[in-house]
């Protein structure tokens, strides 16, 4: 190899083996890190959701999810799952974990308003 070349900048640069997962890792470290950090800023704005069945099984659900799409961009590549970089850093996320995030943010304030709302459209 010539030292003195410069680096063409179509120069086909890769990480070792041991490196490559470990962006995917931080991002999903980082996705619950944020979930957990936000579930124990306010733990009382999820304790009425999460004590119904239906907030139980919503968040049940979303959990599993979210954690088959940060599966998904954490497995490392194979022939079988060859994810465009597009596909695993945006439509991936978008798919499996945002919905999670509207969820755990949105499932207890929609449950306020439904029980808010029940007393009035009952009266006749």
């Amino acid at each position: 190899m010539n030292e003195g070349a410069p680096i063409s900048a179509n120069a086909n640069v890769s990480l070792p083996a041991s490196q490559k997962p470990i962006a995917e890792w931080i991002f999903a470290g980082i996705v619950l890190l944020i979930q957990a950090l936000s579930f124990g800023a306010s733990p009382g704005y999820m304790r009425p959701f999460l004590n119904t069945t239906v907030g139980q099984v919503v968040m049940s659900l979303g959990l599993i999810w979210q954690m088959l799409g940060l599966a998904l961009i954490c497995v490392p590549r194979s022939p079988v799952l060859s994810w465009p970089a597009i596909a695993r850093w945006i439509v991936i996320p978008l798919f499996f974990v945002v919905p999670f995030f509207l969820v755990m943010i949105l499932g207890p304030a929609l449950l306020t308003i439904v029980n808010a709302i029940g007393p009035v459209m009952d009266t006749k």
